[in-house]
């Protein structure tokens, strides 16, 4: 591939993944209280309506990565488009709890595929000595998207109702379905089907579970993923809105200050990631991962919270796709797209599991007491991939070919 072909693709798969964030980000300062508004009774409840979102991309990655493997990255992305479509049309729609729940299931099938195939096609015009800054130039336009779209979409639900902020969404992820098939053509290395019937799925997992790193890699996927749906975007703004009387507006401002800080702090990380390694990124992300939630158990102003926010995007934003750039490199390039599908497979189990289980945990045994216990969570797993997991170069000498 032509470094100018590169550079559309690589254009062109970075705007479909702003759409679907733009989707996924628009409706989460509302979410929470929209859900109430409908008939939700329980911190749980709402966790269900916020998690059932990830529970879709959870059963959907690896599949997704399979179509991809079969009929090419760009009919994936675009079929990802077309069902988030849907999704978002009849979330706009609904008046019931469960049919809105349903929705929502819709909406993240559709937008698991394109958050799955968007990395698999982004490892497949990489090299490993630039893959890190390539992971984070879209992991910070990402984290843009994130960042600019909660504040519109909560003044649309705000002045012409939540139906309208879905409508919006709708529109976008047409959008993305078209750039896909238009703009990106299949990355598939050309000798992929060839050697995808020499080894198949089932011997990729074989592969991918006898990795150290990758299960070590995984965990801190899996975990951020659990803190961000469960901690940051269910139990935070209800924090907000009952301790300190926070609207929607204020949540969204919050929300977009994490978003901005994740995404000066982005393409740093790739840049350490790609001259130090991924241990030097990963480990203190988990740390400050840690902190944010230590400080929310003690926030009593608008101020900390704000700061929280900031906190947690500087988190993530180092975190960001390095855990999957590490397991990209861990394997030969025929199982990228097991690699990258398991890995998220795995990690977005986080985002059903968060919502449900932490609003247990608040409705068992308190808010502070759940904040803690997430910041835990968040500190184990980065502590163990530096004490365990082989350092990147050793990884890339002992993957198989």
């Amino acid at each position: 591939m032509s470094d100018r072909i590169g550079a559309r693709v690589f254009i062109s798969a970075c705007l479909v993944l702003a759409a679907a964030n733009v989707t996924i980000s628009s409706i989460n300062p509302i979410l929470a209280l929209f859900t109430r508004s409908i008939g939700a009774q329980h911190t749980w409840e709402v966790g269900l309506a916020v998690g059932i979102f990830g529970c879709a991309r959870f059963l959907l990655t690896v599949p997704a990565g399979i179509l991809a493997d079969r009929y090419g990255r760009n009919v994936g992305l675009c079929l990802g488009g077309l069902i988030a479509a849907i999704g978002n049309f009849m979330c706009s729609v609904s008046g019931d709890f469960t049919f809105f729940v349903i929705s929502r299931f819709i909406a993240g099938a559709g937008l698991s595929m394109i958050l799955t195939i968007v990395p698999i096609v982004l490892v497949d015009i990489s090299t490993p000595e630039n893959r890190g800054r390539t992971m984070s130039v879209s992991r910070s336009v990402a984290i843009f998207a994130l960042g600019v779209s909660p504040y519109p979409g909560s003044l649309l639900a705000t002045h012409w109702g939540v139906s309208t902020a879905f409508l919006f969404n709708v529109g976008i992820a047409v959008l993305a379905a078209v750039v896909a098939i238009i703009f990106i053509p299949d990355t598939r290395p050309a000798n992929v089907m060839e050697l995808r019937a020499r080894r198949n799925f089932r011997a990729d997992l074989r592969m991918l579970f006898d990795t150290r790193g990758f299960l070590m890699a995984t965990s801190i996927g899996f975990v951020a993923s659990l803190a961000l749906s469960g901690g940051m975007v269910t139990l935070a703004p209800l924090l907000g809105s009952d301790r300190m009387g926070l609207a929607g507006d204020s949540i969204g401002l919050s929300i977009t200050v994490a978003s901005v800080a994740g995404l000066i702090a982005a393409y740093p990380a790739g840049m350490l990631v790609d001259r130090f390694g991924h241990k030097f990124v990963l480990v203190p992300a988990s740390i400050a991962g840690a902190g944010v939630f230590g400080l929310l158990s003690h926030v009593a102003s608008f101020e900390w919270f704000l700061a929280s926010y900031a906190l947690w995007g500087v988190a993530s934003g180092m975190i960001g796709l390095s855990p999957v750039a590490y397991v990209s490199e861990l394997v030969p390039r025929s199982a990228t797209a097991s690699a990258v599908s398991t890995y998220y497979f795995i990690s977005d189990l986080g985002f059903f599991l968060g919502p449900v289980f932490i609003g247990l945990l608040v409705d068992t045994t308190g808010v502070n007491i759940t904040l803690w216990l997430i910041a835990g969570a968040m500190l184990v797993p980065g502590l163990l991939f530096a004490s365990l997991a082989p350092s990147i170069a050793k990884a890339r000498s002992s993957a198989p070919a």
